[in-house]
Formats: C-alpha cells, structure tokens, sequence
C-alpha cells in the first residue's frame, strides 16, 4: 500500500513538471518565498518617464562667398558663421516589452548661438582697381527641435541598467540669418560701412539618433541616468537673393543626464 502511495505521488509530481505547473525550485521554496517571489514579478515596471538635460558637444563653421558687379567690377562678399555649443532639454516615454527589450518615444528642444562675421570688398565708383572694404559682426540664434522614436535594447545588471537605442527622428529649426549685405558710402568714397537685412527662416527635415545610456536604479520606480545621444539631420537655409545656402547639421552630439519615473 505505502509503495503504490509513492508510486501514485511521483507519478503526480512528474506530470506537474511535464506541464509547467510547478518546478522542483519553487517545490522547495516555502509558501512565503513563493507569494513574495510572485509579487515581485508583477511589480517589474513596464512604462517610464524621463527628463533629461544634455550640454552640446557640436560646433561647426561655414564660409559662404558670392560676387556682384558694381561700377564695371567685381564687389566680393563673404559671411563667416560659427555654431557654437547648445544646451538641451528632452522628455522621453518609454514602454519594456521585457527585461531586453523596449521602445521610445520623445522630444528634444534647444538652442545655439551662430555667431557671423561678414565682409565685403567694394569697387571705387571713380577709379579702377581700388576696391574699398569693410566688415562687421552680428549674432544670431538657431532653435532646434525634434521628435524621435527607438528602439532600446538593454542589459540588466543588479543595481545597473546599460542600455543601447536609435531611430528616426524629425527635426524642426528656425534662424534669423542674413538675407542681404547692404553698403553705404559718401564722397569722397574713400571707404564704405555695412549693415545687414536678416529673414527668419524655418526648415523641417527628416533624420535619425542614437546613444548609450546607463541607469542607476535607486528603487523598482525611481532611476538616475547619464546618456551620450547623437542627433543626424542636415536643414538647408536658403535666404532669398544672392546669398548662398547654409547647410547646418543639427543638434549633433551631447552627453548629460536626468531622471526616470518606472510604473
């Protein structure tokens, strides 16, 4: 009698197994390790919210020259504009499909100082081959901006979360740049001093991101992360009239910082 109750009783405990019921681990846990152990489980957080700042790391040149015929000559023109380093504020909502893997979706809104320094060499409208210059200098500011969606694969550690992302991205960015260099001169024309109309203009373009970020998890709700994120997109600015095209890669890269919100 007593080997047949064995019999009966390992025969339940395979069949068990064989459907996934139950495992030997969670045989030998105590009925209070196995409740805690499930209400861990449902406690993983699915959705995230972050905020984040990151300080610019791209800077960029671009000389733009063109030439006009003035009193049977050659006027030459040249602008100089340098972007300088922006500063950045983005928002971000996430949702973990599992522990490795996750999606994104965000914006990123900033700025950068362009600084422009033009010159311009005038033909004298009295004698041949005696140009007169000048130059001068303004600043203006770039806004940039873009919404961007990502795949995010990550590497869960004990307190330490590694993560990888990328996607599209779409960008939104206006300046005021020059539109026309203008010159004025009195007799005897012995020099010339300039000034510059300026047009606002906006340019909506498609591109991409990419960056690595590592998570530092104070609680099952609560992170602090660092992140390097790249932005590559390029806006054309064509002003009216004469003066040529900038092209302006936008964004670029960054590194910085924030916190994250898991529920």
């Amino acid at each position: 009698m007593r080997k047949s109750t064995l019999v009966l009783i390992s025969l339940i405990f395979f069949l068990l197994i064989g459907f996934g019921l139950t495992t030997p681990e969670e045989l030998r846990a105590s009925p209070g390790k196995q409740v805690a152990l499930t209400s861990q489980q449902k406690k993983i957080p699915k959705f995230s919210l972050a905020f984040n700042y990151g300080a610019g790391l791209s800077e960029a040149t671009s000389l733009l020259s063109w030439t006009q015929e003035i009193y049977y000559e050659s006027a030459l023109y040249d602008i100089d504009y340098a972007t300088k380093k922006g500063n950045y504020f983005a928002i971000g909502v996430g949702y973990q499909f599992s522990s490795h893997v996750g999606v994104e979706i965000g914006g990123i809104f900033g700025s950068r100082n362009i600084e422009a320094s033009y010159t311009a060499s005038l033909p004298h409208p009295l004698l041949f081959n005696s140009p007169r210059e000048a130059d001068a200098q303004e600043r203006f500011k770039v806004n940039e901006n873009a919404v961007f969606f990502n795949v995010v694969i990550f590497v869960p550690m004990k307190r330490l979360s590694l993560n990888f992302f990328g996607g599209p991205a779409y960008f939104s960015a206006s300046a005021n740049l020059i539109k026309e260099i203008k010159t004025a001169e009195t007799y005897p024309y012995e020099s010339i001093s300039l000034s510059s109309q300026k047009e606002k203009i906006t340019q909506n373009v498609f591109g991409g991101n990419a960056g690595v970020g590592l998570d530092f998890l104070l609680s099952t709700n609560l992170a602090l992360f660092l992140k390097g994120h790249y932005f590559f997109g390029k806006a054309n600015f064509d002003p009216a009239g004469e003066i040529p095209t900038l092209s302006l890669s936008l964004i670029g890269g960054q590194i910085g910082g924030g916190i994250k919100l898991r529920f």
